[in-house]
C-alpha cells in the first residue's frame, strides 16, 4: 500500500518507530474498543518473561505520549488505540489534495478476472447488467491498488451449448409452428424466447425443412449469429468489434465505463480491446 494514503500503515509505522518492534495491527470488531488494536504484548511475553497483561499496561504508558493518539488502553493483554480527530482530518486533507492519485499503489501480482460472460444461447437480463457493473468496479479498484489485471469475456459458442440451441429451436418449431406431434427432448432450453426465435428461423429460412435433423447445425448457427441472443458475437478483428442487437444495453454500460475485454470464443482469445 502507498505509505501516504493508509491510516493503518501510518499508525503501524508510528508504533514500530516508537517501540522498535515489528507490530501487528488489527481493527477491533467493536467500535468501542478503539480504532486499532495490537496483540504485541502476547508476542513479547516469552522474551520479557512477563504476563501479556503487565506488558500491555507498561506499553500503554509509553504510547500515550504519542500526539496522533487520543488515548491508548490495555484490555486483557491487548493494546487498544484511539486516534485523534486532528490526525484523521490531516489524512482527509491529504486525500483531497492528492486527487485522482489518492489510494494508488504498486503491486506486481497478476490477476485474470472473467465477468458477465452471458449465456450465449439465452436473452440478456438484469443479472448480466449487475455483473457488468460489479465486475468493472472490481477491476478498477484492483488496478487502483496496483494489481496487473486482465479482463475476459468468455463466449461459450462451441459444442454442447449450440447443439442444445438447435434441439430447442427444432422442438419449438415443430411443435408450435408446424403443429406436429413430437417427443419432448430430455434436455433443451425453455422459455418464450425460444418460440420467438423459432418463428424468426421459419421466416428467415422460408422452409419448414429448416427444423429437420440434417439442418440442426445450420439452424442453430444461423440463428445464433444473426439474432438477439445475449452474446457479443457476429465477427471480430483487431480493429473493430461488431455486436448483435441483443447486447445494446450492455454495450451502453461498457461504453459508459470505457471497459475493455479479452474476448474468448470457445477456447481461443480473439482480441484485446484498447482502453
Amino acid at each position: 500500500m502507498g505509505k501516504n494514503f493508509s491510516i493503518k500503515e501510518k499508525v503501524k509505522s508510528i508504533l514500530e518507530e516508537k517501540l522498535q518492534k515489528e507490530v501487528i495491527l488489527e481493527i477491533p470488531k467493536k467500535r468501542e474498543l478503539g480504532d486499532f488494536a495490537t496483540p504485541l504484548a502476547f508476542a513479547l511475553a516469552k522474551e520479557l518473561r512477563k504476563s501479556p497483561i503487565k506488558i500491555a499496561e507498561d506499553l500503554v504508558n509509553e504510547l500515550n505520549t504519542i500526539s496522533e493518539f487520543e488515548k491508548v488502553e490495555a484490555v486483557r493483554g491487548f493494546i487498544n488505540i484511539y486516534i485523534t480527530d486532528n490526525f484523521i482530518n490531516q489524512e482527509i486533507d491529504l486525500a483531497l489534495k492528492s486527487g485522482l492519485n489518492f489510494g494508488s499503489a504498486e503491486n506486481n501480482e497478476k490477476i485474470l478476472i472473467e465477468f458477465v460472460s452471458a449465456n450465449p444461447t439465452g436473452p440478456l437480463h438484469i443479472g448480466h447488467l449487475r455483473g457488468a457493473i460489479y465486475g468493472d468496479g472490481l477491476v478498477r479498484l484492483g488496478r487502483k491498488l496496483g494489481y496487473k489485471i486482465d479482463t475476459e469475456y468468455y463466449i461459450n459458442d462451441a459444442g454442447r451449448q449450440i447443439y442444445l440451441l438447435g434441439v430447442s429451436l427444432q422442438y419449438a418449431g415443430l411443435k408450435y409452428i408446424l403443429n406436429r406431434e413430437i417427443k419432448e427432448p430430455e434436455e433443451y432450453y425453455r422459455g418464450e424466447y425460444i418460440i420467438d426465435l423459432a418463428k424468426e428461423a421459419y421466416q428467415y429460412f422460408q422452409n419448414p425443412n429448416c427444423f429437420d435433423d440434417e439442418n440442426l447445425e445450420k439452424l442453430a448457427n444461423e440463428m445464433f449469429s444473426n439474432n438477439s441472443l445475449g452474446v457479443l458475437y457476429s465477427y471480430f478483428n483487431f480493429n473493430n468489434l461488431e455486436i448483435i442487437k441483443g447486447v445494446k444495453i450492455l454495450t451502453a454500460i461498457y461504453n459508459g465505463t470505457q471497459h475493455s475485454f479479452n474476448f474468448k470464443s470457445g477456447h481461443t482469445v480473439i482480441t484485446d480491446l484498447p482502453e
